[in-house]
């Protein structure tokens, strides 16, 4: 009986999300539309409102499915959830200023933090690890939009990313470690279904920061339950983080304004060189399929097998991969 109450909660998860994104689409409206200027890759006016597809989805699925599966968050964590959507969608109907934005943003991480615990403490300097995992809430719910510029690009890394963890929940017989999970795929499938290139939506800031809260609760959550070691959600959503964190550290490092809008990206400048976003999408995807595969792997092998060489392996690659990506780059640009 549960296996079938999951299998339909997340048939209606993938069904509602598709249906209000299809009506958003046929249904368009100047105030819900991203008009292309000189930082975009597109360059006509589409909507953005797709995160309500996504999290309607997930909403729905999760009535139909929640009495079936424990829950893994608490009241905290939904009103930090609330607390962002709200934003997101003033901010996608009218820009709000990154102030304002990073305030609610700190104020959703230190609910989920201190409301929950949700996170791992080691014994030297006991104190500081509360603010070190509220920072990593801040930076994955900016991750995540800063990396949400391109055709299907957001949402297959969340379909590819949550579908390992839920994977592995799985190889845990943690059921609902892995419903929880799979919600959030098929919300984000049921998007993809309209927004893989060329788009005909995108998610916008709700789609995108709560997706990158997500991120890191469900990583955090799966740490918590002795699910994987740390290093495995890392290692997952490397493409993302990687690109993110590279692009801002440079960014950095030339004293330029880190929150203004920009196209410096690899995914951007691959894209800018003359590569098609579906290209640019599928190349970024299959990277990520490598990185998931290779934890599942790892994780059949089980405790025998060490597994810290796998991350060592995954920063080799991707130190060459940014090395070659320059040169080819700059090449290019020649």
């Amino acid at each position: 009986m549960l296996l079938i109450t999951g299998v339909l909660a997340l048939f209606v998860a993938f069904s509602v999300s598709a249906f209000c994104c299809w009506w958003i689409v046929q249904h368009k409206r100047d105030y819900w539309l991203d008009q292309p200027n000189d930082r975009s890759l597109h360059t006509v006016p589409v909507p953005r409102l797709g995160g309500v597809g996504i999290w309607s989805g997930v909403a729905v699925g999760g009535i139909i499915g929640v009495q079936g599966f424990s829950p893994l968050i608490n009241i905290y964590c939904l009103v930090s959830v609330m607390l962002l959507l709200l934003v997101a969608f003033i901010d996608d109907w009218k820009t709000l200023s990154s102030t304002v934005r990073l305030s609610v943003q700190i104020l959703a991480a230190i609910l989920a933090v201190f409301s929950s615990e949700l996170y791992i403490s080691w014994d030297i300097a006991s104190w500081i690890w509360p603010w070190v995992w509220i920072f990593v809430f801040v930076w994955g719910i900016n991750l995540y939009n800063f990396m949400d510029g391109m055709d299907g690009f957001a949402a297959l890394m969340a379909a590819i990313g949550f579908s390992a963890l839920a994977f592995l929940g799985c190889m845990q017989d943690q059921v609902s470690f892995l419903f929880f999970n799979g919600l959030i795929v098929a919300g984000s499938a049921g998007f993809l279904c309209f927004n893989f290139p060329p788009a005909r939506i995108f998610m916008g800031d709700s789609g995108s920061t709560i997706l990158g809260f997500a991120m890191v609760l469900m990583s955090v959550i799966g740490l918590k339950e002795d699910i994987y070691p740390i290093w495995v959600p890392l290692v997952i959503f490397s493409p993302f983080w990687v690109d993110a964190t590279v692009t801002l550290v440079k960014r950095l490092y030339r004293h330029e304004r880190i929150w203004q809008p920009h196209r410096q990206h690899y995914y951007q400048r691959w894209v800018l060189a003359g590569y098609s976003h579906r290209q640019v999408t599928i190349a970024y995807g299959l990277v990520m399929l490598l990185c998931s595969a290779s934890v599942i792997a790892w994780q059949a092998m089980g405790s025998g097998y060490n597994g810290y060489v796998l991350p060592l392996v995954w920063v080799l690659f991707y130190a060459i991969v940014l090395v070659c990506s320059e040169r080819l780059l700059k090449g290019r640009q020649r």
